[in-house]
């Protein structure tokens, strides 16, 4: 169960580094014609802009070698480099998340995380074929 969690927390990881540099890519593009910018997205926006970006550069990276360790490492080697560059975008996510988080009411927060150690319990055992 906790490798499990600890695999969703490093895909997540990936996604948000990703998605940040996607969101940037976006946000280049609205201002170059002209069109509103969304200043601090919500970080789901980020996840699923991440989830594009990362199938994206597998499907590249399937051209030329194995989806494996090595793609595997090229993808987080991406992903902290776009953290890097965009460190500063990053920073106010998180701000803005963590922001969310201590408004969302304590009660739905326990449910969520006893929603989240359920599934990671489920997702560890055998199958059931």
């Amino acid at each position: 169960m906790l490798l499990v969690i600890l695999s969703w927390i490093y895909i997540s990881f990936i996604f948000f580094g990703l998605g940040l540099s996607l969101m940037a890519a976006i946000n280049g593009i609205a201002q170059k014609n002209k069109n509103p910018v969304i200043a601090i997205p919500h970080i789901a926006i980020i996840m699923v802009l991440g989830i594009v970006a990362t199938a994206f550069l597998a499907s590249l990276l399937s051209l030329f070698m194995p989806l494996s360790a090595g793609a595997n490492v090229s993808m987080l080697v991406a992903a902290v480099v776009c953290m890097i560059v965009f460190r500063r975008n990053a920073a106010e996510l998180l701000v803005k998340c963590r922001n969310d988080i201590h408004e969302t009411p304590w009660l739905l927060v326990l449910f969520f995380s006893g929603f989240v150690f359920v599934i990671a319990y489920l997702a560890a055992q055998e199958s059931s074929h």
